[in-house]
């Protein structure tokens, strides 16, 4: 009878393919400069948005983004921008590639998976009305690496949520923002050194019922 109860009290959680996330991240070390030769930290970049993971490793991303810029640095003296609001595109590939700090803790095995980042994204940075933004926007490649903490079990809590830390190098291959002030057309591109968090969140069923 105890084993009858014990069975019919079994859960075991398996994902339906669904799934929603939010991510956050920002860049400390960020560079936006016409002649990328003359590089020097001027800018602070913040980013929100939501994700869509269509197929494992591949996500989706739309978001929001913030930039503060430090007119101190040489190439920024004539930059007629304080800060700029921008909205954002991106598909990010997330390839498993080691096992890190693999132990057994009640008799569960927790690891952190390391992953190999590789994205492209699109961004529009918006102007001001005295001085818009010519760019028709900005396409950028990121690499970097991401942290993942994975834990075996088939419990609801295990199975419907995965969390990622990621640290990457993004740059941008077409202007951020080309200006023209006083007669001159001016374009800037950006680079960065940012770090990101993904909140992925599944839905998942009992496969036992």
């Amino acid at each position: 009878m105890l084993l009858i109860e014990m069975i019919g009290n079994a859960q075991s959680y398996v994902r339906t393919g669904k799934n929603f996330g939010f991510f956050l991240g920002g860049a400390p070390i960020a560079t936006t400069a016409s002649n990328m030769k003359q590089l020097s930290t001027n800018t602070l970049s913040f980013s929100a948005g939501f994700m869509k993971m269509p197929i494992p490793g591949i996500t989706f991303s739309a978001g929001y983004g913030y930039s503060q810029f430090k007119h101190a640095s040489p190439t920024m003296r004539t930059f007629p921008y304080s800060s700029a609001h921008s909205v954002m595109g991106s598909i990010l590939a997330d390839k498993r590639i080691a096992k890190l700090q693999q132990k057994k803790v009640r008799g569960m095995c927790h690891y952190l998976s390391l992953g190999l980042l590789v994205g492209v994204d699109y961004t529009y940075m918006f102007g001001s009305r005295l001085l818009p933004n010519e760019s028709n926007g900005e396409i950028a490649g990121q690499v970097g690496l991401s942290f993942c903490h994975v834990y075996s079990g088939s419990g609801k809590r295990t199975r419907s949520q995965t969390n990622h830390f990621d640290v990457f190098y993004r740059q941008g291959f077409t202007p951020a923002i080309t200006l023209t002030n006083t007669g001159e057309k001016l374009s800037y591109y950006r680079c960065e050194l940012g770090i990101r968090v993904r909140l992925m969140r599944h839905q998942v069923y009992d496969f036992l019922k």
